[in-house]
């Protein structure tokens, strides 16, 4: 949880009032809890208890990510515990009270401190006191003295404030190598290595911009991607060739239309070759894709402002950017990272070409602070994390158990990212 986490919950809460309805004032706000020091500093390895309306929610602070966030609907206390090393148990905090009708933001201050290694500089020690040394041409010379480190090591810090004017320390962690192509290939084997340098050198441009500067981050990002674009990493567009039980399956309105499932979708059948007497499967239907496009789409993500939307602004580049408005947003934002000004909901087949590709990934993963919940680490707690900004559907299935007998997607976002994890580390 960045320093932003807590500075936009802030400011949410100072429009909060003015927006408030005649039934939100009656309602508790929303709680964000922060584990901090007494430099209000975010503390990493501690590990939480809350229980919010009877519902629990434990977790492990690091120092990016050491605030919770939770939107009770009473305003019973809120419990908190803490792990404590030296008892080996959770032992309890304050509690934390809701307040109606406005948001709370609380600083649980700890005082357990983590100290950073630091490598110290060679000492310079006294020459030692020679015995005296026999005549001998054999005698080997005293061996060089060892190096000495040049450059600050270790984590470094400067001082900031935070919005109270108290002292802060702010952790400037050192940002990895750059991202090389063999690292890349590890994760899409069947990409080319001159098309992998070209995704490299345009994030390598400034890699902390896109929060992009961590190993974990790097894992998160691309393992993501692997599931959306494969191991070609081809950002292509959506394909939606699917058939009548397929669209059941994935889309709410062909649950709903189930007749329109088997007019849209693609019908294959089993045939027998009658000279070679060998099975092949033929296409007696095929899908039409841009109707169940405007169909499963056409209401949602704002599709409706434009005829044919749904099929319009279908998913596209590494992270399958999808619906008007996410085409408009990235439209507006896109000089904020990059220099021009591309109007892509004008023109939104550039997303199936590179860079539109990778930058349109690059805007997601900043516009919805997927950074944030990556981390965490590369445990599956914390993909499942991002795997909900990305695409919260494939969890619920997941949930539901509604995978078995197909590949789940869950499970091989796991496994992507801990496979990118292991070419970064």
């Amino acid at each position: 949880m960045s320093k932003s986490a807590w500075q936009d919950f802030l400011e949410q809460a100072q429009t909060y009032l003015r927006e408030l309805g005649t039934n939100e004032a009656d309602r508790p706000g929303k709680v964000m809890i922060c584990f901090v020091n007494r430099f209000l500093e975010g503390m990493d390895g501690i590990k939480y208890k809350l229980v919010c309306d009877g519902k629990e929610h434990t977790g492990k602070t690091t120092t990016q990510q050491y605030c919770v966030e939770l939107a009770p609907r009473t305003t019973r206390p809120i419990k908190v515990w803490v792990w404590s090393r030296q008892r080996q148990q959770f032992k309890q905090i304050d509690d934390v009270i809701p307040v109606l009708g406005q948001p709370l933001l609380v600083r649980k201050q700890l005082r357990t401190v983590k100290v950073e290694g630091k490598t110290a500089p060679r000492p310079k020690l006294p020459a030692p006191a020679l015995a005296p040394a026999k005549a001998s041409p054999q005698r080997r010379p005293a061996p060089p003295p060892g190096p000495t480190p040049q450059d600050k090591q270790g984590v470094q810090t400067e001082t900031g404030r935070d919005e109270t004017g108290h002292a802060m320390l702010i952790v400037q962690r050192p940002t990895p190598e750059d991202i090389t192509p063999e690292q890349l290939k590890k994760i899409y084997p069947a990409a080319a290595l001159a098309y992998l340098q070209q995704i490299a050198d345009e994030l390598n441009v400034d890699l902390a911009k896109f929060k992009l500067d961590t190993a974990v981050r790097r894992a998160h990002f691309f393992g993501q991607i692997r599931q959306e674009s494969g191991s070609a990493i081809q950002g292509q567009v959506e394909s939606l060739n699917y058939s009548p039980e397929g669209l059941k399956a994935t889309f709410g309105y062909y649950k709903k239309n189930p007749d329109e499932a088997k007019k849209d979708g693609r019908i294959t059948e089993v045939v027998t070759d009658p000279v070679t007497k060998t099975k092949k499967t033929v296409v007696k239907q095929a899908a039409n894709q841009e109707a169940i496009a405007n169909k499963a789409y056409g209401n949602k993500l704002e599709n409706n402002r434009v005829q044919g939307g749904g099929w319009l602004y279908r998913g596209r580049g590494f992270k399958q950017l999808t619906g008007y408005v996410n085409y408009k947003d990235f439209s507006d934002e896109y000089p904020k990272y990059w220099s021009a000004q591309i109007d892509f909901t004008e023109k939104p087949e550039l997303l199936e070409s590179f860079p539109y590709t990778l930058r349109s990934a690059v805007w997601f993963w900043l516009k919805n602070k997927c950074y944030a919940a990556a981390d965490g680490g590369i445990e599956d707690t914390y993909i499942d994390a991002v795997t909900k900004i990305v695409n919260a559907g494939e969890l619920v299935n997941h949930q539901k158990g509604a995978y078995k007998g197909r590949l789940n997607p869950v499970e091989c976002r796991r496994k992507y990212t801990k496979l990118a994890y292991d070419a970064f580390k």
